[in-house]
């Protein structure tokens, strides 16, 4: 398949000539051939004729096109898609440059994924003397983040029949029109490839830290994810602007489901009588019932045993008994069939609430239909980060150790997102979905069923949502007991069985991208890049 390009260049009076030139000329260095170009002046942009190209690039009369000027940039848009030829288009704007093999490395795209609706690449910013630096190594197709930022950029392609398609639900947004259109093209779908990543450096953007393609006019990106919820039915969407992009914090409904938290525990005092007394009396959410599990209670002392005296009467409270020897897993599953509200929180007994609305935070993204499991954020008590969700095939903990003020890179520590695992130290669910996918897998019974359970859900379509706004902190590993007395040994037999059972499915974490560390700390540059060009000191296109 050689699919036909259509480059679409919108620029206005913030550009001269020189600058559509410099595009202009990463465009005719291209290694494939087959593409036209469109200039699209709007506003006060300059008009230019062919001949002020010709010169420079014989075959500047055969590729060029000029649409006539329009006063936005959606008008223009709207305009020459009528005229473009290609079955992909490219929307960018001077600020931008193509790499020599970018136009070849998406045909190389299209013929290995013949469905694509959109393929993504990352990027660098390039000084005048193409010099490079600052590169965006994205995470893969991910709408939990696009809509917490717009991480994709003019980095992109898309089918043009697709954007058609999309234009004729409602013009895009004028000023935010590649993120809205990346919104309206994105699929939930799991298992179709026809939003792909490729992790390539194939845009470069001149002198500017943000993704080529943002544009920070609040009120407008706004918009953009106002329209976003109303196309997805979710009208009730509290919209807060954030330091790093957006929080979407979605309703729950007036009915107030029933949660119930699922607490396995050994009685270790004072982490669960902390864990205990931070949910009664810092969660703003009321409607939930805390099911104790108490495994391992053949010889409770008199601090215990005063405990649970304590709190046997209280309503919100059920004290429920596990005799069977410790195995996470069964003991969740277990206790689950006890359960009698519509979501299942699981909670380790020696984590302590920080964000008030933690229930309401992870609830809202659990009730809608495409999503599996939503993950917390865990600290360690000196606030540090204990995990921020999994990666892979690499760790458990994808910022750890990092402080609680900062961001991590590209802002991902204080972002929304779609990850391929939580850890169920704190993580939530509906009830009904937890029995579909018969609860967790009982083989792991320390370790890795928190991932497998992940995994089958993101086998079966539903998305993994990870949350920096349901914050707590996590002592570590109480739950288990005096009873694991090889960690270790545990830890590889259970790793051993987990690459067995899904290495050849998901053999790389799609949400992690490969040009970026494969060992702790993650998110510095690899030492293997996938990026043909090693940037740095001296590379340069």
């Amino acid at each position: 398949m050689h699919p036909f390009f259509s480059i679409l260049v919108f620029y206005d009076q913030r550009w001269n000539e020189e600058d559509v030139c410099r595009l202009l000329s990463t465009c005719f260095s291209q290694f494939y051939s087959h593409w036209e170009l469109w200039l699209c002046p709007y506003g006060a942009g300059s008009v230019f004729s062919v001949q002020s190209f010709e010169n420079r690039w014989p075959g500047a009369k055969q590729k060029l096109h000029f649409l006539k000027k329009t006063s936005t940039k959606l008008e223009a848009l709207n305009w020459v898609l009528t005229f473009a030829q290609g079955e992909y288009v490219v929307l960018i704007d001077p600020s931008v440059q193509l790499s020599k093999e970018a136009l070849f490395v998406f045909v190389v795209t299209i013929n290995r994924y013949p469905d694509l609706l959109m393929a993504f690449s990352d990027e660098d910013s390039m000084d005048e003397s193409g010099n490079r630096s600052d590169p965006i190594f994205k995470p893969g197709w991910n709408p939990e983040l696009l809509r917490s930022n717009n991480y994709i950029g003019q980095a992109a392609i898309y089918n043009k029949q697709t954007v058609l398609d999309r234009l004729s639900i409602a013009p895009l947004l004028d000023g935010q029109e590649e993120w809205d259109l990346a919104l309206r093209i994105g699929s939930f779908d799991c298992d179709k490839d026809r939003v792909v990543h490729v992790p390539r450096i194939l845009f470069h953007r001149r002198d500017s830290k943000q993704a080529a393609g943002q544009n920070d006019r609040e009120d407008t990106q706004r918009l953009v994810l106002e329209a976003d919820c109303r196309r997805r039915g979710k009208d009730e969407v509290t919209i807060k602007k954030t330091e790093e992009g957006w929080h979407l914090r979605y309703s729950i409904g007036p009915l107030s489901p029933l949660v119930s938290i699922i607490i396995p525990t050994r009685l270790p005092l004072p982490y669960v009588h902390r864990c205990i007394e931070s949910i009664l009396s810092k969660s703003t959410y009321r409607n939930f019932e805390i099911l104790l599990v108490i495994n391992g209670y053949g010889s409770l002392d008199q601090e215990q045993n005063a405990f649970l005296s304590k709190y046997c009467n209280l309503k919100q409270l059920r004290l429920l008994w596990y005799d069977q020897s410790f195995n996470y897993a069964a003991i969740n599953n277990w206790a689950a069939k006890e359960a009698s509200g519509e979501l299942l929180a699981f909670l380790n007994d020696d984590v302590e609430v920080i964000s008030p609305d933690w229930i309401e935070e992870m609830a809202g993204h659990a009730f809608r239909k495409e999503v599996g499991i939503v993950g917390a954020k865990l600290y360690y008590p000196n606030l540090t980060i204990q995990s921020d969700g999994m990666i892979l095939w690499k760790d458990y903990r994808r910022f750890h150790g990092m402080s609680r003020e900062l961001s991590g890179y590209l802002g991902l520590a204080k972002l929304c997102q779609n990850l391929t695992g939580v850890i169920t130290a704190c993580a939530l669910m509906r009830r009904e979905l937890f029995e579909w996918i018969k609860g967790f897998d009982e083989e792991f019974a320390y370790n890795w069923n928190d991932l497998d359970l992940c995994l089958r859900l993101k086998e079966r379509g539903y998305w993994t949502v990870w949350t920096p706004f349901a914050e707590l902190i996590h002592y570590c590993s109480v739950s288990v007991g005096r009873e694991s007395v090889d960690k270790q040994r545990e830890w590889e037999e259970e790793r051993e069985l987990f690459e067995k059972k899904w290495k050849e499915k998901f053999p790389s974490d799609l949400f992690y991208n490969p040009n970026l560390s494969d060992s702790a700390p993650f998110y510095r540059l690899g030492t293997t890049p996938w990026d043909i060009k090693a940037w740095g000191k001296e590379n340069k296109e």
